[in-house]
């Protein structure tokens, strides 16, 4: 091999000299005495320039791809090779390894197998690779994405593993945090949500479209373990409000955005990519109604909650009006399901967070990161949310689970009412504890917050509720005193009727 690259490559390599540095201690320069040491920004291109001239030949069985024929890619030293019939696969195996004995490389015949892709053949073939059995897997990675045979969804193993993955770091990330800070705060909860466990829910979602219900299950109910974590509450918390208390997208939606990029990536690519090849012939196959990627991308747009449709574009720009019709798909899910639970109450038709009285109502947005998440003691925070998500110890939800009527649902102290959230914090005169300190709670906000006192005057209980719990200068006084409710009331046992 000649040229001015290879001279260049040449000399940095004749004069590049290496140290190992650990802490404020480094070794003496060394040479590496055979090539180059691995993890050398330069080994990859050399890597490349010398594969330029694999042979591995084109047969007439060949997977095309509108036109082009693809019979192999190389990802580095990571080797792929397609076919579609067993001969055709020995014959491009005996001629890579011919190759790459002529090269003087040798196949890890260790690291090698095969797999069948969309069904399993009837009569399992037998592959040699310079004379070495070639094992069949049923599943393997390759370049992070894990492959499963005989599946018409290659990557369900591959949703699988990264919702395992997502379910391990959930327990590791609040168990470490929660010993080193007492509790680990929404705000740094979330944080490390779009740093760690999102990456792990949409990796793939570009060549994996969920075109499915159950192709996106294990990842949704991953999702749902950490923001759970996240919030403190538990497995009956409703799953609507992880989303509307938090801000975060359900991952459904933000994988059908990820996917929407995607495309206008593939729309901006050079025509003689291999890349535009494929996104060609998966558009001829899905107007033909076969399977393909772009068939699945519709499904995956059209199963959301206020469906999307794909059509046949060829201009990236229209991308963003379809990224828009997403977000508004995930809006309107979230506020069709707050408006149609029956324990969300508190959450329904609440105020903006500037609102200070009934003329500056307004309504909050249906996805938003919440001020009361961040209020800093954990006691607190955790018994406002649990109030307002209806995952308490009050008897309205706990007899839920037992299936009581609501109207049979009484006050444990009173039994002259529903023991329901408004009832608890500002109805109920059973019990001396609960009457003093509500009374405490409304002096104290008469004197250190005049104006919203007079608003309060003006609302029903539970608007009460719901502007005391977005009121920026009340919302310490007021969590505290719904730590304190909650907390008498479970010393006192439930009535059942």
């Amino acid at each position: 091999m000649a040229g001015p690259l290879f001279d260049v490559f040449r000399l940095v390599y004749e004069r590049m000299r290496y140290y190992v540095r650990s802490g404020t201690e480094s070794s003496e320069e060394f040479v590496a005495d055979m090539g180059i040491l691995i993890g050398d920004p330069a080994s990859p291109i050399m890597w490349l320039l010398f594969f330029a001239d694999i042979s591995i030949p084109d047969l007439p069985d060949d997977i095309a791809l509108d036109g082009v024929t693809l019979s192999h890619l190389e990802q580095a030293d990571d080797i792929v090779i397609f076919a579609t019939s067993a001969a055709s696969l020995q014959t491009k195996l005996d001629a890579f390894y011919a190759w790459c004995s002529r090269n003087f490389l040798q196949v890890n015949k260790l690291k090698s197998w095969w797999m069948p892709l969309g069904a399993v053949p009837p009569a399992i073939p037998v592959f040699l690779l310079g004379g070495v059995l070639v094992v069949l897997r049923e599943s393997q990675t390759y370049v992070g994405l894990r492959l499963g045979a005989g599946s018409l969804n290659l990557f369900s193993l591959h949703a699988a593993g990264k919702a395992e993955s997502v379910m391990g770091l959930s327990g590791l990330i609040f168990s470490l945090l929660d010993r080193r800070c007492l509790q680990c705060p929404p705000t740094v909860g979330r944080t490390l949500y779009r740093a760690v466990i999102d990456p792990h829910l949409t990796h793939g979602c570009d060549v994996s479209p969920d075109a499915t219900v159950s192709s996106v299950a294990a990842l949704e109910t991953a999702q749902y373990t950490y923001l759970r974590k996240l919030l403190r509450v538990g497995k009956r918390a409703s799953t609507v409000a992880l989303f509307s208390e938090t801000g975060i997208l359900p991952i459904r939606y933000r994988r059908a955005d990820l996917l929407l990029r995607f495309l206008g990536y593939l729309l901006q690519c050079p025509e003689d990519m291999y890349v535009s090849s494929a996104l060609r012939d998966s558009v001829n196959l899905a107007r033909q109604g076969k399977t393909s990627w772009f068939l699945d991308a519709q499904k995956a747009l059209r199963r959301l909650h206020k469906p999307v449709q794909l059509d046949f574009i060829g201009d990236s720009g229209e991308i963003d009006i379809l990224r828009t019709a997403v977000a508004d798909s995930a809006r309107a899910f979230v506020e069709d399901k707050l408006r149609s639970s029956t324990k969300l109450v508190l959450l329904q038709h609440r105020p903006r967070e500037t609102a200070r009285d009934r003329g500056s109502w307004g309504e909050a947005p249906p996805l938003s990161f919440r001020a009361y998440l961040r209020l800093p003691i954990p006691t607190h925070r955790v018994a406002l949310t649990r109030l307002l998500l209806s995952d308490h110890a009050l008897a309205v939800e706990r007899l839920r689970w037992e299936k009581i009527p609501h109207n049979q649902r009484l006050c444990r102290f009173c039994e002259d009412g529903v023991e329901d959230e408004v009832h608890a914090l500002l109805l109920c005169d059973g019990s001396a504890d609960l009457r003093e300190l509500r009374a405490t709670f409304w002096r104290t906000t008469g004197v250190t917050h005049v104006e919203l006192s007079r608003a309060l005057l003006a609302l029903e209980p539970l608007e009460i509720i719901q502007l005391l719990s977005v009121h920026e200068g009340a919302l310490p006084t007021f969590a505290r005193f719904v730590r304190n409710v909650l907390d008498i009331f479970s010393k006192t046992p439930m009535y059942r009727p």
